[in-house]
């Protein structure tokens, strides 16, 4: 078994093509992210409101640049859980964090 396909194994990668010539690799699951998410929005006060994309990637902790790939994934993960539901907002993506 190759790094790429232990790493996928336990949720730290996945392929972005059928030929498994690229891949995402995550410093975190997309489950701790999405917790991790979830905790900022917590954290700040973001429950029953919308904020955007932005507004959670411009954080100065763990979620400063993350990718919109891996927040919207991570979003996923908490709309499966019922935490969230990604928008579509006026030029772009939003999100409301529910309690």
């Amino acid at each position: 078994m190759t790094v790429l396909g232990v790493l996928q194994k336990t949720g730290n990668a996945e392929p972005l093509d059928k030929t498994r010539t690229r891949w995402n690799v995550y410093w975190h699951t997309l489950d701790e992210w999405a917790s991790i998410v979830y905790k900022w929005a917590q954290d700040n006060a973001m429950l029953n409101t919308v904020c955007t994309f932005y507004e959670i990637a411009s954080d100065s902790g763990d979620l400063n640049g993350i990718d919109d790939g891996v927040l919207t994934k991570a979003l996923r993960v908490l709309e499966r859980r019922q935490q969230a539901e990604i928008l579509t907002l006026d030029g772009g993506s939003g999100v409301k964090f529910f309690p």
